[in-house]
């Protein structure tokens, strides 16, 4: 609100009356209950100076504007009857701003607690998602034929280096950095899992290929796979199989996992044992002393199937192998991988 301050009257318009007046209100204004009189304007007139001299030293000094001024610093220029309301506000209780902090601390915290809970779930997600790759790579691991201590899943890996800069991380970026391990282990599972799929076909077909040696720790080169002087005939005929020469009653085992189609005595082969292995691919082994498989029996890659014997057209104990390829004989020397040389024989014979 603008206060006005009244223009000087000079002197010569003022009455004695008048003057007297003017003094006596601004020493009512001084005397007011609370007022705090300013020294300046403890005696607005003079000592001494009649209405006439204080309408006139007024006149020069502006004595009366001053006075008016003071009495509206001192009241704050605001009427009586309007200042109650405001001590009756100012008597009132302050606007409940620490309930507003509460209910914002209280949001703040539900925020938080949200925010845990979701971290926590995604925790309880990737510990679950751990257990299945542990599993799943100590499986690999021994389809791979790795060794179990290489990978010990059981224990944390050792990390360590330089503290370089450390800082608090911030929820925001530990939700992120869960978010990335969460992503990267969904990735490495997959990875994995087509890994093992991968693995667990190869070793599939790798069981049904006829690679595992038929007798151990005994040669096979009594007679080669190809052209050869029958032993019996003497004239010149094709071998279709390798003759091991081995002890009657040496174990004879199955090179490859698959179904017995095939036990019985034959003319040619003497008591003889056909398996099926799938894909076109069928091992013979004849010549046996004892049979120790029926057909439609499922056998599993080194069990054994036999005993060495000299049964059918046969000059001694031996095992006579074959391989046929969807009907036709094949060297056996081709899916043999692992034919031991002469040296290991000698070191694992009996």
């Amino acid at each position: 609100m603008q206060q006005t301050v009244p223009t000087p009257v000079p002197a010569a318009s003022l009455s004695p009356d008048t003057a007297q007046q003017i003094q006596s209100a601004a020493l009512s204004a001084q005397m007011e209950p609370g007022s705090v009189p300013l020294e300046p304007f403890a005696n607005p007139v003079p000592e001494g100076f009649g209405p006439t001299e204080a309408a006139e030293a007024g006149a020069d000094g502006n004595w009366l504007a001053q006075a008016t001024q003071a009495w509206i610093d001192r009241t704050g220029g605001v009427p009586a009857s309007a200042q109650a309301p405001v001590s009756v506000a100012r008597s009132l209780p302050p606007p409940a701003e620490p309930a507003k902090a509460d209910a914002g601390d209280g949001s703040e915290e539900a925020r938080l607690r949200e925010q845990i809970d979701v971290l926590a779930r995604k925790v309880g997600e990737m510990e679950a998602r751990l257990t299945q790759l542990d599993a799943l790579g100590e499986r690999l691991a021994g389809v791979a034929g790795v060794a179990p201590e290489t990978f010990d899943f059981s224990h944390v890996p050792g990390q360590g280096g330089l503290l370089v800069e450390p800082r608090p991380m911030s929820l925001p970026e530990l939700d992120r950095e869960v978010n990335n391990l969460h992503q990267r282990l969904a990735d490495r599972g997959d990875y994995l899992s087509v890994i093992d799929a991968r693995l667990t076909s190869q070793t599939a077909v790798q069981s049904r290929t006829p690679s595992a040696m038929p007798i151990r720790g005994y040669a096979y080169n009594s007679s080669s796979y190809g052209p050869r002087v029958d032993p019996i005939s003497g004239r010149r005929a094709f071998h279709e199989g390798l003759d091991f020469a081995a002890p009657r009653g040496t174990p004879i085992l199955a090179a490859a996992g698959g179904v017995v189609v095939a036990s019985h005595y034959h003319a040619g082969y003497g008591r003889m044992v056909e398996i099926d292995h799938g894909n076109k691919l069928v091992t013979r082994y004849a010549h046996a002393s004892t049979l120790n498989v029926k057909v439609g029996d499922l056998v599993y890659r080194g069990q054994k199937i036999a005993t060495v014997g000299s049964t059918g057209r046969s000059t001694g104990p031996h095992l006579h192998f074959e391989v046929r390829v969807a009907g036709q004989a094949a060297d056996p020397r081709l899916f043999l991988a692992s034919m031991p040389s002469a040296e290991t024989l000698a070191a694992t014979t009996p």
